[in-house]
């Protein structure tokens, strides 16, 4: 009986180059912009006109000609927010205008009301507010200083040029994007398509949520925490539900969901023992195993697949076998499954930043997968203990104090079943492999789990 795994054991570093090459940009698809918020653009969308369209006023106040100020001069016309001015600015006279309206074409310069005095016309019922009473057409306005041509006026374009990118190709769409593509009339957008992911918890252990666990069962945890994450990253979920560990049971699920998914990721089923089929059902069906072992703690016997051709229309299907232990199945997605989704969305720079945590007060640059990001942290509490044979990946909790100095601190003990460890932690910390421990103030590297929604940093 074999007793020890076939497969080599991969560094981190080649593992996730591997799984990163293998994602590939998934189709676009043109939405609704009212749905489009956290999507990705796959066209640029540029801006059709300039904005503001017409010369528009900042203040409430008159719209003159800056060769008639100061003086007196009598209200030809009104200009109101929503409407146009019906002619050009009549010779020696001023037109009231509110914020925003279009100034009318003569006119060089709004002048706002504090800086005149309103004389209303004989005979008229003057309407009075806070701001004192209501200009009409035959009022008489006193200017009491000189204007700037082009004061309070807002040209044509000044906000955006037209032809100016209103959103980039590969860009997230935000609230402010949306607001900036509404503001054009612009209603379509091209996106690229959400992965679909397939999740499927395996072991004759595990219940699913909302079931009645039997004595020697559990209620299975690592799905429902995959779910949330994928859906976060953007993808649509395909639940299918827990396996039990029957080979039969699990290719005819598996394998008939595959064509539907771009991605399936299994927990559980990876390891060395007599019930664990995934790998096996892998070395059978799959077209290729990137690597069945990785030389990090937690996440050893992760494994990696590719599926040609035989995914969701009829491209590749990223198969992951993540392992059972929830914090080993926690860790793993993040640093395999996250930048494999933002891949396939056209998110610029996938993968999570690697950042210097030092007590020195120099900057510190460092790169993965192109994202970078510079801060200064030191490690503080707790020791963190090497381990001889991996490299291990430990949860801390990353946090600013009030002099924006970074303190990073272990969230405890770090068993790849105690879940626990995982609630608070934004960070992991790459602790290489090795004998003895990392003390605090000592320089380390940290991962961090900035993901949509997740708080990056806890301030003291």
């Amino acid at each position: 009986m074999e007793t020890s795994s076939h497969y080599p054991m991969e560094s981190m570093d080649v593992a996730l180059k591997k799984v990163v090459d293998a994602a590939r940009l998934l189709e676009e698809e043109e939405i609704d912009v009212s749905s489009s918020i956290g999507r990705i653009a796959s066209r640029p969308v540029y801006a059709s006109h300039p904005f503001p369209p017409f010369r528009a006023s900042i203040k409430d106040g008159y719209a003159v000609r800056c060769s008639d100020c100061p003086g007196e001069l009598e209200i030809s016309c009104a200009v109101r927010a929503g409407n146009s001015p019906l002619k050009a600015l009549p010779e020696k006279t001023a037109a009231y205008i509110t914020t925003g309206s279009p100034v009318p074409d003569g006119a060089d310069a709004v002048v706002q009301v504090e800086d005149t005095h309103l004389f209303p016309s004989q005979g008229r019922t003057v309407v009075q507010t806070s701001r004192g009473p209501i200009p009409e057409v035959g009022d008489i306005v006193k200017f009491l200083r000189a204007v700037n041509p082009g004061e309070d006026i807002r040209p044509i374009g000044c906000d955006i040029e037209s032809g100016t990118v209103l959103l980039e190709e590969n860009e997230e769409i935000t609230s402010v994007t949306l607001g900036l593509l509404s503001a054009f009339n612009i209603s379509t957008v091209f996106v690229t398509r959400r992965p679909v992911v397939a999740l499927f918890s395996t072991g004759d252990e595990l219940v699913n949520f909302g079931e009645r666990a039997d004595p020697g069962q559990v209620v299975d945890s690592n799905r429902p925490m995959l779910k949330a994450m994928v859906e976060q990253l953007g993808a649509v979920v395909l639940d299918g539900k827990v396996l039990r560990d029957s080979q039969e049971v699990l290719d005819k699920r598996i394998l008939e969901i595959v064509s539907t998914a771009d991605v399936v990721i299994t927990s559980g089923g990876v390891s060395m023992g007599s019930h664990d089929l995934i790998k096996p059902l892998l070395e059978r069906h799959s077209s290729k195993i990137l690597f069945g072992r990785l030389c990090m703690k937690p996440g050893k016997p992760t494994t990696v697949a590719i599926f040609e051709g035989k995914g969701r229309n009829g491209r590749n299907c990223i198969f992951f076998g993540l392992p059972g232990n929830p914090v080993s199945c926690n860790v793993t997605s993040n640093l395999f499954v996250a930048p494999v989704l933002l891949k396939m969305q056209g998110k610029k720079s996938p993968g999570f930043p690697r950042v210097k945590a030092s007590t020195t007060p120099k900057t510190q640059h460092a790169q993965i997968m192109g994202l970078t990001n510079i801060i200064q942290c030191r490690l503080e509490g707790s020791a963190i203990s090497l381990d001889r044979t991996r490299p291990e990946y430990h949860r801390v909790t990353v946090r600013v104090d009030e002099n924006g100095q970074y303190h990073c601190a272990s969230t405890g003990q770090q068993a790849s079943s105690r879940l626990l460890s995982v609630r608070r932690a934004n960070a992991l910390v790459e602790v290489p492999k090795g004998e003895g421990t990392i003390q605090p103030n000592e320089t380390v590297w940290a991962l961090l789990l900035d993901l949509p929604g997740h708080s990056l940093f806890h301030v003291s």
